[in-house]
């Protein structure tokens, strides 16, 4: 077996050994000198991501990769937040090379760094940048490892059957959004919705009750709240936190909600029925495990009402 290799006893034949002197390096004065810190940097496997800690404002990790990013609630925002209390050009992330900045654009209620209010801050790796009332983790990952970050966050909050967020995250989202309701004395309203009726077939069960819970989640998403959180809150339920809704905004996009469901679902399946169940902070409830349990005795008195309606005290 021959191996092709390089034999250092053959003269090799190039141009400079041809010809020799006559491709000789230049004069030293002629010869530019590059330092390393003078070369560009470039790193497409590190990026910084916005890891979203507290508040509704964002489901899921953001990565930056604009030169100029906004953050804030206006449409058309580079990182929009779904958040009362973020501004609508609340603050710009800028990228160099080397780190990134935080820049305050004169906000109503101010940006944050690990608890300092700032104008303007470097973010470093681990920093907590809050934004209204959304914490992010400031992460300078690359894409493998974010990727598993990103990966494990989603299955952690999220339904499987629905891509709603799930029972655990919607508990916890409660308790955070009433105590920031108490903290700010501003009202807070729970929403509890459950489709029953007509018997669903066992056969294919599981996913009919999925698309149902969709359908569900799509009609509460259209009612113009902007803050709403939506969730699976079981099998047959969904709940939606209403952020900054007094009793009579909320009672009325329940019956919105109520009439644009009938009205969608009676051709396809006229026996199903949305059954609402509304409970009000600080009206009704002190706590939100209160407030999740007058939502339940609501939801339990629309479904015994004849005819079925959105249940009020």
């Amino acid at each position: 077996m021959a191996l092709i290799g390089y034999d250092p006893r053959k003269k090799v034949d190039t141009p400079a050994a041809r010809h020799p002197g006559k491709l000789a390096a230049p004069p030293l004065e002629q010869t530019v000198m590059i330092s390393r810190s003078d070369m560009p940097r470039v790193n497409p496997v590190r990026a910084l991501w916005l890891i979203p800690l507290v508040g509704g404002g964002l489901s899921r990790a953001f990565i930056i990769r604009e030169p100029e990013t906004i953050l804030g609630r206006q449409m058309g925002a580079g990182l929009r937040l779904w958040d009362s209390r973020v501004s609508r050009q609340h603050c710009k992330i800028l990228l160099t090379e080397r780190t990134a900045v935080v820049v305050d654009l004169e906000s109503s209620n101010g940006t944050f760094v690990n608890d300092e209010q700032i104008e303007r801050a470097e973010l470093s790796d681990g920093d907590l940048l809050r934004v209204g009332d959304t914490v992010f983790r400031v992460r300078y990952m690359d894409f493998a490892e974010q990727g598993a970050s990103d990966d494990a966050y989603y299955l952690a909050t999220r339904d499987p059957g629905t891509d709603l967020y799930n029972r655990q995250y919607m508990i916890e989202a409660l308790q955070r959004e009433c105590a920031r309701a108490a903290r700010h004395n501003y009202p807070l309203a729970l929403l509890l919705a459950s489709v029953e009726g007509r018997r669903i077939p066992q056969e294919g069960r599981l996913a009919a009750l999925d698309k149902e819970a969709r359908s569900l989640a799509a009609v509460l998403r259209q009612q113009g709240n902007e803050d709403i959180i939506l969730g699976r809150y079981s099998v047959s339920e969904v709940a939606a936190i209403l952020p900054m809704a007094a009793p009579d905004e909320a009672t009325a996009l329940a019956q919105k909600a109520q009439a644009d469901y009938q009205a969608a679902s009676d051709v396809a399946a006229p026996t199903r029925v949305l059954y609402i169940g509304l409970a009000h902070f600080p009206e009704q409830a002190d706590s939100a495990e209160q407030l999740l349990e007058k939502a339940e005795i609501m939801l339990y008195q629309a479904r015994s009402a004849a005819p079925p309606e959105s249940a009020q005290p």
